[in-house]
């Protein structure tokens, strides 16, 4: 499943950085990481990029051939590791960056799992006295009639969501920066990853320029990448890091003082490898926020909808009655 791709890629890259620090040859490398993987798309692409390097291809460019799986970040990386031969420890660094997604991943859908529970038993278990007293027919009937109730609103909102992601993201992006709490919760996420990525890209020997551009692609928001193309301008333009992060306005202004401080003393590598570490501990207390508030939203919509349910059945029972009685 999707939801262990992660996991499976680090698994991998782990795997065959442990093999190559061996001292076996690349396509063995290859065989070795594959043989602990059990996604089979993960499987073909190894097999593909094994085919690549037998014929005189490089691993980057075998890997290259499956860009749904490995990004450019991926690529980029391994490239460079490839040409300064320190490939294992470039593998390692990615294998820790997919196995922290993955982390993510799982504390997020974990969070979540009991009140989808408690939704789900909110639909199913009230009609259950029906199944008893009215059949099977009856019991589903009711059942699909609040599942198409409660189904219809959030595939509406999944429908538009979706509409507007792909045709206009940077306004979607955009909208959800602007809700209170969560906004600036995705803001320190997005800019946790573009220092993450910048420093990993550059301590790895990609080139400033390259790195800069790939980095903005890591952030996941479209409105933010859009405002943050600034930076890559300033690049093309001549100008410093420093003043294309002023202009981009996305970033804080204390983080933008102490890249610049960076920038001005030859240590960009350190002062990025600082803020990466400070936006990240930042970024895991959003993190944290945001699944706490989910679960509440949640629970609240739970105990709303069964205090609805408590209310119609009083309502009806006491209605019943007072007709029994007329």
């Amino acid at each position: 499943m999707w939801i262990n791709r992660n996991k499976e890629i680090a698994l991998f890259y782990d795997k065959m950085a442990q093999s190559y620090r061996s001292g076996l040859p690349l396509t063995e490398t290859l065989t070795m990481a594959s043989m602990g993987v059990s996604d089979s798309k993960i499987r073909r692409a190894v097999e593909l990029a094994k085919a690549y390097v037998l014929s005189g291809h490089t691993l980057t460019q075998g890997l290259a051939q499956s860009p749904t799986l490995f990004s450019e970040m991926d690529l980029a990386l391994i490239d460079v590791g490839e040409s300064q031969g320190r490939l294992d420890q470039t593998l390692l660094g990615l294998s820790a960056l997919y196995e922290k997604q993955y982390k993510d991943i799982k504390i997020f859908l974990l969070a979540m799992a009991y009140p989808t529970f408690l939704l789900s038993a909110a639909i199913l278990l009230p009609p259950v006295v029906n199944l008893f007293t009215d059949g099977l027919e009856a019991y589903v009937s009711i059942v699909s009639t609040k599942l198409f109730t409660i189904g219809m609103p959030i595939a509406a909102l999944y429908s538009a969501h979706y509409a507007i992601k792909n045709y206009a993201p940077d306004k979607m992006d955009y909208a959800l920066l602007q809700v209170p709490i969560l906004g600036a919760n995705l803001k320190k996420v997005a800019i946790a990853r573009f220092c993450r990525s910048l420093a990993t890209l550059f301590s790895g020997g990609v080139d400033l320029h390259r790195s800069v551009k790939l980095a903005i692609k890591s952030m996941s928001n479209a409105y933010l990448e859009q405002r943050s193309r600034m930076i890559a301008i300033a690049l093309d333009e001549g100008r410093t890091i420093t003043e294309g992060l002023r202009a981009s306005t996305v970033f804080p202004e204390n983080f933008v003082n102490s890249f610049a401080i960076g920038e001005e003393t030859g240590d960009i590598d350190q002062i990025l490898n600082q803020l990466a570490s400070y936006y990240e501990f930042e970024a895991d207390k959003a993190f944290k926020a945001i699944l706490t508030a989910l679960p509440v939203v949640l629970y609240l919509f739970v105990a709303a909808y069964i205090a609805y349910i408590v209310i119609s059945f009083y309502a009806g029972y006491f209605g019943a009655i007072g007709s029994m009685a007329q």
